[in-house]
């Protein structure tokens, strides 16, 4: 074939790193490298965004919106919220799609600790900086997530570059394994919130309220509107266990077959509970005793009445299975309460949420027929059995915003 119509394939060499360029322990022969677990996990983001928008805050932010990577929270632990301000996003330019990327980006990459890999190289990769991407293979350096000893082609970025002259030259690198984040689930976002005019103060308090009682907490000074964040995670799970007849095929010439009895077969289901709620209210400075009306001054009064959030309804179901074989069961729920005027503000006041009730669904077992997972046309099976597996029920504060 003539040249010109030759193509070749250029392999990038300059982003990889190998065991010819990893430096080697002159006590053991083996790669100058070290693992650790990076100590810095965040799973959750506060941003603020809609700077200077006719309508909402003159020469301020607008808009708050949290977001939670549910799966790390519920892996470790709620960690501190990064806050962003983000002047040019708006919400009549596509803001709220921008802030869902935003959020699923930053707390799949984050929600977790990958391993962080420092190694020891040639300086001659001394081009790198800080952010690029490269990859890895090696066959002296143990993979810590397999014990296997060796890596190949797996993915990092830079961290930290630092130079070390002296008689080695040679670069020492700090790589986040890139390629072995955890994935997690899309995070769940509190809405896009309309702040009023004013000063705001945000507190993450995770409180969690116990069934039929109640969590107290302090505003900021001189508020004058309030948002209270909440999530829960409420549901039940029951389990139907049914001896079902079932058909055996004739074992000769003109045995028809017959119905036998039993063998067991479950349906699986998870119904959503309702939670019962209601808010209470006065000036830290009211008594601390019923107060008259719906003054704060005078002692806890009503800011919210009594609110019921879900329902009880089928949520997931698994139709005669031969094991507990469990449905999905509902993920967490994340609302807000905004109250945009209070009684006697500006002033700093105590705010009481109880946790009233719960809605629950009751043994659905009873609404089968005893048939239901028995064979046609074999009839004669039989409820065995009704077993809660699961009941979930939980009210928690997650924050509160106090505006001047």
């Amino acid at each position: 074939m003539p040249n010109q119509f030759r193509s070749a394939c250029a392999v990038d060499s300059e982003f990889t790193i190998s065991d010819a360029d990893i430096l080697a322990d002159p006590r053991t022969g083996m790669a100058q490298h070290q693992w650790s677990l990076g100590p810095t996990i965040r799973n959750k983001i506060d941003l603020l965004y809609d700077f200077n928008v006719s309508g909402l805050k003159v020469n301020d932010y607008g808009r708050r919106q949290v977001y939670t990577a549910d799966a790390s929270v519920v892996k470790v632990g709620t960690m501190p919220a990064i806050g962003m301000t983000l002047r040019g996003v708006k919400t009549s330019l596509g803001g709220q799609a921008l802030m869902d990327k935003l959020a699923l980006g930053f707390l799949q990459r984050w929600g977790y600790t990958p391993p962080m890999l420092r190694l020891a190289v040639t300086y001659r990769k001394h081009v790198w900086e800080i952010l690029d991407s490269l990859r890895v293979t090696s066959s002296l350096i143990k993979n810590p997530i397999s014990g296997v000893l060796g890596l190949r082609n797996e993915r990092f970025e830079i961290l930290d570059i630092s130079p070390s002259w002296l008689t080695e030259g040679k670069l020492n690198l700090l790589l986040m394994w890139t390629g072995a984040i955890e994935s997690s689930a899309v995070p769940t976002s509190s809405g896009g919130m309309l702040l009023v005019p004013g000063i705001c103060t945000s507190t993450d308090t995770d409180q969690a309220i116990t069934l039929t009682g109640s969590v107290t907490f302090t505003t900021a000074a001189s508020t004058s509107s309030l948002t209270i964040g909440f999530k829960g995670q409420n549901y039940r799970v029951w389990s139907c266990a049914f001896n079902a007849a079932y058909f055996v095929e004739g074992q000769g010439k003109g045995d028809p077959g017959q119905c036998q009895c039993c063998t067991v077969s479950y349906i699986n289901l998870s119904y959503t509970t309702q939670v019962t709620y209601h808010i209470e209210y006065k000036t830290s400075g009211a008594p601390d005793a019923a107060g008259s009306g719906s003054n704060p001054t005078t002692g806890w009064v009503t800011l919210k009445g009594t609110t019921s959030r879900g329902g009880v309804n089928l949520y997931g179901n698994r139709n005669c299975v031969t094991q507990y074989d469990f449905p999905s069961v509902p993920p967490e729920d994340f609302w807000t309460e905004t109250f945009g005027a209070l009684g006697a503000s500006p002033a700093t006041y105590n705010v009481k949420v109880f946790y009233d009730a719960v809605g629950v669904q009751a043994s659905p077992c009873t609404g089968f027929s005893d048939d239901t997972c028995s064979t046609s046309p074999c009839t004669g099976g039989s409820l065995a059995s009704s077993t809660l597996i699961t009941d979930v029920s939980g009210l928690t504060v997650d924050y509160h915003v106090d505006c001047s």
